[in-house]
């Protein structure tokens, strides 16, 4: 792993700015300096913490192959540490219900690693695939100064315009702007493929930090957690319950309901209910604190601020109603859906559902991995937008407009 930028170095950045502006006389020089100094750290601190991340999976994927093998080995196991929050909170759950219910411990990690492994892969493949994105944007950012090189080469004093003159600070400062928007809007772009990462569509912004993976993935462990305490002979209800109780993430208070339905005694078809439908903005609505409506966005406690804040949250409430349908409309996939009917069919048929509920795990996972592809290429497809909208400009603005001024320049 790369060692990361010193914290001082921002200062440097900014200081050499200065200094570059002050020596040539020129403030556009320096803004060149000082934008693209930011940029590129800020980029280079994203790239570390990406590192970081993927190196603390690994070491997690390896402590918990470790584990599973000392327990099918024979041997005992306290209480599951992993570097990596997220293995870590499934890793607690799969070890809770295993005390709670008698499910074999080392079977459940086994397929936790296995599935967690295969998605470490889906996403290294997918952020191998955006690199080409990432390329792009980089290689769009640097054609002004092919454009100014070419002029110089023509003996076109392209520089001197775009750097001694007022107009061509002004165009320095606005194609910056666009080339360092257009560069964080294909970042983002790009970000939108990983599977290890929250997703941010839409309202879903809103969603807390304890959401760290896609819907599928949660209720596919979910699943598994059910489908392994049926296995060890426990009810359907008190399977469920433990599940809800256990998993402490966006599922567990949907869980508990359907648990608590089943236990009542409440026909499946209406027990399950609750996951039909169901999407991370509704999860995060259910998540948010109800004593703090504004909190984020105003901390006080005044009247003013309690009543902005309750205004806030009922219209992300309307708009999010607004949005769920459209949302699932072009996914056109309801995971809970597909967990619910796996249950209804196995009440109605008498099939084993913990069989059931295996088979829909991996199809949501399966389904997870095909909606991935759809992101990398719709990413592909919307990269036209900082291209159309962004880099061109910029282009015309720092690359050829200068070259033209400099030759009519000359000319004239």
């Amino acid at each position: 792993m790369t060692r990361a930028l010193p914290s001082w170095s921002l200062t440097v950045i900014a200081a050499a700015s200065i200094v570059v502006a002050l020596t040539t006389g020129s403030a556009a020089a320096g803004l060149i300096l000082i934008a693209y100094g930011f940029a590129g750290h800020l980029a280079h601190a994203r790239t570390q913490e990406r590192a970081r991340r993927e190196a603390l999976r690994a070491q997690s994927l390896q402590i918990l192959s470790g584990v599973a093998a000392d327990l099918r080995a024979g041997g005992e196991t306290g209480i599951v540490v992993l570097p990596d929050a997220e293995l870590e909170r499934l890793a607690r759950a799969a070890q809770r219900i295993s005390d709670r219910t008698g499910a074999p411990l080392a079977e459940l990690l086994e397929r936790l690693e296995v599935q967690q492994r295969d998605l470490s892969r889906a996403s290294a493949a997918a952020q191998a695939q955006v690199a080409g994105i990432r390329l792009t944007s980089v290689l769009l950012a640097v054609l002004p100064l092919v454009a100014l090189g070419m002029g110089q080469a023509i003996g076109a004093d392209a520089f001197g315009v775009l750097l001694a003159t007022p107009f061509g600070t002004g165009c320095v400062a606005i194609a910056v702007a666009l080339q360092l928007g257009g560069l964080a809007w294909a970042d983002r772009l790009a970000g939108q493929t990983s599977l290890l990462r929250k997703p941010k569509r839409g309202l879903q912004r809103l969603a807390p930090p304890s959401i760290k993976v896609s819907l599928c993935e949660e209720l596919a462990a979910a699943a598994d957690l059910i489908a392994a305490a049926l296995r060890a002979g426990s009810p359907v209800s008190t399977a469920v319950l433990a599940t809800g109780e256990v998993m402490a993430g966006p599922l567990s208070r949907h869980l508990l309901q359907v648990g608590h339905q089943l236990r009542l005694g409440v026909p499946a078809e209406a027990a399950w209910q609750p996951l039909v439908g169901l999407d991370l903005g509704r999860v995060a609505a259910d998540l948010r604190p109800r004593s703090e409506p504004g909190v984020g966005i105003w901390r006080g406690n005044s009247p003013q601020g309690r009543s902005a804040g309750k205004q806030l949250v009922r219209w992300r409430g309307v708009i999010d109603a607004m949005w769920r349908p459209l949302a699932r409309r072009r996914d056109g996939f309801d995971a809970g859906r597909q967990v619910a009917l796996a249950a209804r069919r196995s009440s109605e048929s008498g099939a084993a559902l913990s069989r059931s509920l295996t088979r829909c795990a991996d199809d949501l996972r399966a389904q997870s991995r095909d909606q991935l592809q759809a992101r990398l290429q719709r990413s592909a497809v919307w990269l036209v937008l900082p291209l159309g909208l962004c880099f061109l400009p910029a282009f015309l603005l720092a690359g050829l407009v200068p070259v033209v001024l400099a030759v009519l320049g000359e000319v004239l």
